[in-house]
């Protein structure tokens, strides 16, 4: 069909922009502070329960995308062998496998990665569900900003650290599938599962990893709008509480003393 040697360099692409990005990172900060889980102090007992909630949800959603792709280029190759063999079975088989684990590999990498900033964004918004419980429990303001200005800390790093692999791969995998989808419009033939099978099980793999992408970075830019709506809640609240405090203060002093330069301070 001509599509193969197109879906291979764009899964080789990506999945190579995955692997550099993932192992540039976790070399450089380790897995616990990549995830942001052990930077401060008391947090991962605070939050063990839900730091193992989380990646345990993350694992299941990974296998829940990765097994059907997987079976579907199983059979994918199983088919193509059954009604184009023209060597012996074994060969077959041989080739059978090689294609189905060169495959799994490269896209096993691409997911991982897009399973960690998706890991990574769900366990950041952790700590925001938790901020927002601070906002209405906490009444020192030092222990307020202090863990504002550490949520955006870490927010600003993830988006750094991430922030050219996913426009990479937002380039690689759209460009590749307008270009596929020009490629099967000009094929002449039927596409049948053996001669599309391929085009089919890639792009289902390569949208399910921007979905994990785009599902991540809309559900960390929600919770963090609803974070900011709180804090200027809060802040409303506590500079209208301040004033009525301080017009009753201001209301019970004598006339003659509000003129002094100590009281206006």
């Amino acid at each position: 069909m001509g599509v193969c040697p197109l879906i291979s360099s764009s899964g080789i692409l990506v999945s190579a922009f995955a692997l550099l990005c993932l192992s540039h990172n976790l070399r450089k900060y380790g897995i616990r502070k990549f995830l942001f889980v052990d930077q401060y102090s008391g947090h991962v007992e605070r939050f063990s329960k839900e730091y193992i909630q989380k990646i345990s949800e993350s694992i299941r959603l990974f296998v829940l995308w990765v097994l059907p792709c997987l079976f579907l280029k199983i059979a994918r190759e199983l088919t193509r062998v059954m009604y184009m063999h023209q060597e012996s079975w074994w060969k077959s088989f041989g080739v059978l496998v090689a294609l189905t684990f060169s495959w799994a590999y490269v896209n096993f990498i691409y997911l991982s990665s897009c399973l960690v900033f998706h890991l990574v964004c769900y366990l950041q918004i952790i700590h925001f569900d938790d901020y927002g419980r601070l906002l209405e429990t906490e009444t020192d303001v030092l222990v307020l900003i202090e863990e504002h200005a550490r949520l955006r800390h870490d927010l600003s790093k993830i988006s750094h650290r991430f922030r050219i692999y996913l426009l990479l791969v937002f380039a690689v995998v759209t460009s590749s599938q307008f270009a596929m989808l020009f490629q099967i419009t000009e094929f002449g033939n039927k596409v049948t599962f053996i001669n599309g099978g391929d085009f089919a099980v890639s792009s289902i793999a390569q949208v399910v990893g921007l979905i994990l992408c785009l599902n991540a970075a809309a559900k960390i830019s929600h919770r963090a709008q609803g974070v900011a709506a709180l804090a200027t809640r809060w802040h409303a609240l506590a500079s209208c509480r301040l004033d009525a405090t301080s017009h009753m203060r201001l209301s019970n002093i004598p006339i003659s003393d509000v003129s002094s330069e100590s009281d206006l301070e």
